[in-house]
């Protein structure tokens, strides 16, 4: 995980239902990747914090130390079953850092399919991914929050909020 030790990402606390949660956002818009999205869900669900460094900066490894512990978490709560070993584990999750196209085939009862990444820890972590866009069937807003498109947008807490593009570079 050597190439991401020096990625940064911009983060920000946002009001969501009345509780502060802090969201990450990619450094310039070619970044995307599914793991900031995975991350930005849980975070919004509330289960996934990674404290804020100076100036709001995130690390990139801090974000991948988080997510495997709580990876490993669940999987110590299985009981057995069909778990992944580690090394597997951590390379979904240091694939997961690099940008994804997720295709979506619609003949198959499950629907998604990826030719780039391994996406079970998505599924693992509850977190479901349809037509490309991080959705939560029971929470609207966090369905509309973050997606891993080309032209990802966030919707703010308020789903009458308007959509802000991030195309910013670090600045929103």
């Amino acid at each position: 995980m050597a190439d991401i030790a020096g990625i940064i990402y911009t983060s920000r606390a946002i009001d969501f239902g009345g509780i502060q949660r802090i969201i990450a956002y990619p450094a310039n818009h070619h970044e995307r990747s599914a793991l900031l999205a995975l991350y930005n869900a849980l975070s919004l669900r509330g289960d996934l914090t990674v404290p804020q460094e100076a100036e709001h900066q995130v690390p990139l490894q801090s974000l991948v130390s988080r997510l495997q512990r709580k990876y490993r978490r669940s999987h110590l709560g299985l009981g057995g079953g069909d778990v992944i070993t580690r090394i597997e584990m951590n390379n979904c999750i240091t694939a997961l850092s690099r940008a994804i196209n997720v295709s979506v085939d619609f003949t198959k009862s499950d629907g998604i399919t990826s030719n780039t990444v391994n996406l079970e820890v998505f599924e693992h972590l509850k977190v479901s991914l349809h037509h490309g866009r991080i959705v939560d069937h029971e929470n609207e807003v966090v369905a509309n929050a973050i997606g891993v498109g080309p032209h990802e947008v966030f919707r703010a807490a308020d789903p009458d909020a308007p959509i802000q593009i991030i195309n910013e570079g670090t600045k929103l």
